[in-house]
């Protein structure tokens, strides 16, 4: 065992699989909480691999490379951890340096080993004296980043007229399927927009989307170009915040849960692309808690205006509040990334 007081850092470190939207979720809650981090992405060998985090015996020795992660002193305060994965190297850590752990999402095992779990208030299976819950997931999306990429995005996004829509797309999960007879009904509902209402069209896909969803739209619209802008992951740097930016709505595909909180952070209204597919009770669930707040609407080929900004709806800032008051942490005012 390594002394803490002689081996820690002043800062958190964050911890996941490497999937962009868990480390996305982990680097808002910890910029909201304005502690110093760094991101270490945690890649599991064989059992712990197929195991984690059932089985926790042996932990120390789960990582395939400790020193190449960097999974070494100087040792952290805190943890913030997400992703199944990422739970046995955050509890190797804490044994070594008695660090705190925030675990993001439902961890399926015992809440206990936990210092504070954030978890989604649609999943029921996550209890404890020390659970949090939140409607949506934790994000990076705040009024300062938002008038950056404003400022950042403007020679791209200023020349379209207004009103313009956002539309952030996901794709397939275990319950829902982003399908190309979805995309084409949307495409015909935006033509009609496009005609009588001089809409201008801002469309990002996710890594999820489809290729051939992506290729399908870009056909459609390629005589639209002083209307329509669809990224091109290849060619340009990711203009996602500047669509959440210079957007006037957003229309989101309704099987992810980080884009659907992200677009409630904006002023936006905010509408929900239906998909097809089995659904989910914890989909239905998060998608009935932010109906009653009044937050989203299911699309139907058409645009309310109103002479009011949507209010945004942050839950991130709340939940960095009550983890710095829950564990008695005193936040540094700088990151490390």
């Amino acid at each position: 065992m390594i002394d803490s007081t002689a081996h820690q850092s002043p800062c958190a470190w964050v911890i996941t699989d490497g999937k962009i939207g868990m480390e996305n979720q982990a680097r808002g809650l910890a910029e909201a909480m304005n502690i110093l981090y760094v991101v270490k992405q945690a890649y599991l060998c064989f059992p712990w691999s197929h195991l984690s985090p059932f089985v926790r015996l042996g932990k120390r020795y789960c990582l395939k490379n400790k020193t190449k992660l960097e999974f070494i002193p100087p040792w952290p305060n805190l943890i913030i951890a997400c992703g199944r994965k990422s739970i046995l190297p955050a509890l190797m850590v804490k044994e070594e340096c008695k660090a705190k752990i925030i675990y993001l999402q439902s961890p399926v095992i015992n809440t206990k080993h936990f210092d504070l779990v954030i978890a989604p208030t649609h999943d029921s299976r996550t209890t404890g004296k020390n659970v949090l819950y939140s409607i949506g997931a934790p994000h990076q999306v705040t009024e300062q980043k938002l008038a950056q990429a404003r400022n950042h995005f403007a020679h791209l996004f200023s020349k379209y007229p207004q009103p313009r829509l956002g539309i952030l797309l996901g794709g397939d999960n275990k319950a829902y399927h982003l399908d190309q007879n979805t995309i084409k009904k949307l495409i015909q509902e935006l033509k009609i927009l496009i005609a009588y209402q001089s809409l201008s069209v801002f469309i990002t896909p996710s890594r999820r989307t489809d290729s051939k969803i992506i290729q399908l739209l870009k056909n459609v619209f390629k005589e639209f170009n002083s209307k329509i802008y669809i990224w091109d992951a290849e060619k340009e740097e990711n203009p996602y915040f500047g669509i959440l930016a210079w957007s006037d709505f957003l229309l989101v595909s309704c099987e992810s849960v980080s884009m659907i909180s992200e677009a409630c952070a904006t002023h936006c209204p905010v509408y929900l692309l239906n998909l097809p597919g089995r659904g989910d009770k914890k989909f239905q669930s998060f998608h009935q808690n932010l109906e009653n707040l009044d937050r989203i609407k299911w699309w139907e080929g058409k645009l309310e205006q109103s002479s009011t900004k949507a209010q945004p709806f942050n839950e991130t800032k709340i939940m960095a509040a009550k983890a710095l008051k829950y564990l008695c942490i005193n936040s540094e005012k700088n990151y490390a990334s």
